[in-house]
């Protein structure tokens, strides 16, 4: 068997470089018949700590039966792949790949082993944080890919090829390594498939164009041929019954048979034909073909070698869709900043609406497209700009528009997005044009006949959303400095977002602290600009806003910043107040909302400080415009007495709402009564049905009405 094993081994490698992940083979009894490709800090983890063959052992107990590759979980959340090789119907080896976790579950795993494997786990973070997130989509690629290997592994065990078999094999080695480069591409393939084999004179690739219909679109043969671009449909010809009936096969003489005419007609003159499906979840979408002019192709001998060079086929044709994909992402992002600039370049409102229109109409192949402005102050005539559109069809739409968004003041229908065919001759998509939860108006595009609705939904959605800035800088007259703080806003939304999250949720801090110091809305509002715009470089800012009153205040929070953890000298806290708020609450935020760490920040005076914790964790007495029972503690006592009684709640509901009026959070209150935290929501959510309330504060304020 070591001709094979080497075989396997060469595979194996390859397989492992394409995946990126480790891999090895082992018999049904958990010995390792070939060595480890790749390498992981959890795979070492494992090696320095447990003994494998066990484990492997362990493992094959409840999945030894398997019939197809499958994930397992080794650990919550942590997966890797077993996959069965089966020689004449039986498991008789197993391919082992490392590990991989779900898309956005790393935080839920390391708090997992932070909580039950403590003693471990400090030294478990980088071989957690090293494990590869993949999507569904990514799993189930991977799935099939190793399904491929243990086909090929399977086969090189059955077969004694003789040496011209191997160097056959040798050849999908090459292109399985060539598959993990950049310059991988099929026509590479395709010659090194004729390089490889002095029997095979041409080959090519056919993929789906239309519904049961197929057109030659890569080939590599006698120079004279004139197959590429030729189609076929589904059960026509030789590779017509590829398709329909989805199994590989191979036609040794074809001289006499009629179909070969679909060959001869187009200048190549073969005397064997192959052909193999190239499949994707189950779905034939293509077809491996090539033939011999003056051989025979043995089928007992190629047929393995076919169906591997499909398989590679196939991957290299995803691998190029993924990288078109890639591409046609970086060309939206490029052409929604185009579209934008061209929006801001302009400060006429009719052109901003009339270029939103126009993109629709590209966009979606569709002449009927129309924004409807909201009416303002108590109009009843509404702004129109329109593409293909009617008098009556747009009446018609005004209706529905105004009934859905204009005179509707449900805030979650205002964002949401509707296609609708009431009163109209086909669908429409209906996206509301808003600023700050406000709308302005409504684009409405026809849909019939539209692909991929769900991207140009999202483009246009992202465009409204740019449009709703720019309308609101134009009804306004917003001055030139608000405009580009505006503009740098929006920029940052588009190009980093979560940053841009973490600034808007500092803002509402910002102006939370603010309004609690009194300070003026001038004040307020350069403390909150100021939010944004210290994530900009002080030279792009000196250029775009030369002046700006926010400017001396990011210089000192800046300042702030580089002097990091050192301890200030006698005196030295002589920065502005709004300057040290902006740094103590940047630090807040950057580590990670722990308020105790804020107490012991350098450079803040110990009163803000202080006064910022008690704004956070909402532990000072609000301002009241009641008067208390002169003994509070009876006081309450009695108040929840009847509330207990007067809105029939249950003990425990009694219990909850209490600690809510005296400022605890869902937490605090989980961990004093001894419950989940899921309880007390529930809790929460039954004590406002009761009390008619829709939140902490209005339950506080009925609590307290009812003392009168």
């Amino acid at each position: 068997m070591g001709k094979e094993l080497k075989n396997v081994q060469s595979l194996q490698d390859a397989f492992a470089k394409m995946l990126n992940v480790a891999c090895l083979i082992s018999d049904s009894d958990g010995f390792q018949i070939t060595e480890i490709s790749g390498s992981t800090k959890f795979l070492q983890h494992l090696i320095n700590t447990f003994d494998l063959r066990q484990e492997r052992l362990r493992i094959l107990n409840h999945l030894g039966m398997i019939t197809s590759p499958v994930f397992y979980d080794y650990e919550p959340g942590i997966k890797g792949i077993i996959a069965p090789v089966r020689i004449k119907g039986e498991n008789k080896f197993f391919v082992w790949t490392t590990f991989v976790v779900e898309s956005g579950t790393k935080e839920l795993i390391h708090n997992f082993f932070r909580e039950n494997d403590s003693e471990n786990y400090q030294n478990l973070i980088g071989a957690i944080d090293e494990l590869p997130e993949v999507s569904n989509l990514e799993k189930e690629e991977m799935l099939r890919h190793v399904g491929v290997l243990c086909e090929s592994v399977s086969h090189s065990f059955l077969a004694n090829y003789p040496e011209k078999n191997l160097h056959l094999f040798s050849g999908i080695h090459e292109s399985l390594q060539h598959l993990t480069t950049e310059e991988s591409s099929l026509e590479t393939i395709l010659k090194r498939i004729i390089d490889s084999d002095d029997l095979i004179d041409f080959v090519g690739v056919a993929e789906k164009t239309e519904e049961d219909f197929y057109t030659i679109t890569y080939f590599h043969g006698p120079d004279h041929s004139t197959l590429l671009n030729r189609g076929f449909s589904t059960g026509e010809g030789f590779l017509g019954q590829v398709i329909a009936t989805g199994n590989g096969m191979v036609w040794e003489n074809v001289v006499k048979d009629p179909r070969v005419s679909f060959y001869t007609s187009n200048h190549v003159k073969p005397l064997s034909i192959f052909g193999y499906p190239l499949s994707n979840q189950e779905k034939t979408f293509g077809v491996f073909f090539g033939g011999s002019i003056s051989s025979k192709i043995p089928q007992q001998d190629f047929d393995l070698y076919g169906r591997m060079v499909a398989n590679i086929i196939t991957i290299q044709l995803q691998k190029s869709l993924m990288e078109r994909t890639m591409d046609q992402q970086l060309l939206k992002i490029s052409t929604f900043n185009d579209i934008l600039h061209l929006m801001i370049s302009t400060n006429d409102l009719k052109k901003i609406l009339f270029i939103l229109v126009d993109i629709s109409v590209n966009l979606t192949n569709n002449s009927v497209s129309c924004i409807i402005l909201k009416p303002v102050h108590g109009e009843k005539q509404a702004t129109v700009i329109s593409r293909g559109m009617t008098s009556n069809y747009i009446q018609k739409l005004g209706g529905i528009i105004a009934e859905n968004y204009f005179d509707n003041q449900d805030q979650m229908k205002l964002s949401s997005m509707t296609v609708t065919q009431e009163s109209t001759e086909q669908p429409i998509l209906l996206i509301p044009i808003t600023f700050r939860g406000d709308v302005l108006g409504c684009l409405a595009i026809g849909m019939a006949g539209v692909e991929k609705f769900d991207e140009v939904k999202q483009f246009l959605t992202n465009l409204c959303t740019a449009a709703g800035v720019l309308l609101s800088m134009n009804h306004t007259f917003i001055s030139k400095e608000n405009k580009i703080i505006q503009t740098l806003e929006l920029s940052m939304s588009q190009l980093n977002g979560q940053i841009y999250e973490e600034v808007k949720e500092e803002q509402k801090l910002l102006r939370a602290f603010g309004e609690r110091k009194r300070y003026t809305k001038k004040e307020l509002e350069m403390l909150v600009q100021a939010g944004v715009l210290k994530v900009y470089d002080e030279d792009v800012l000196q250029l775009l806003l030369p002046g700006h009153s926010s400017l001396l205040l990011i210089k000192e929070y800046k300042d702030l910043v580089s002097k990091g953890e050192k301890t200030p000298k006698d005196g030295e806290i002589a920065y502005s107040e709004e300057a040290q708020l902006l740094y103590m609450i940047s630090s807040y935020m950057k580590g990670k909302k722990q308020i105790n760490q804020i107490l012991s920040l350098p450079f803040v005076d110990r009163e803000i400080k202080q006064d910022f914790h008690r704004l956070v964790t909402k532990d000072e007495l609000v301002e009241g415009v009641i008067e208390l029972p002169s003994s509070q503690s009876d006081g309450n006592k009695n108040l929840f007495e009847q509330i207990h009684k007067h809105f029939k709640i249950s003990n425990r509901e009694k219990e909850v709402l209490k600690l809510v009026v005296e400022g605890f959070n869902n937490r605090e209150i989980a961990e004093r009564l001894y419950i989940s935290d899921h309880t007390v929501k529930n809790h929460i959510s039954s004590i406002f049905q009761k009390l008619n309330v829709t939140d902490r504060a209005q339950a506080i304020a009925k609590v307290y009405q009812s003392i009168n």
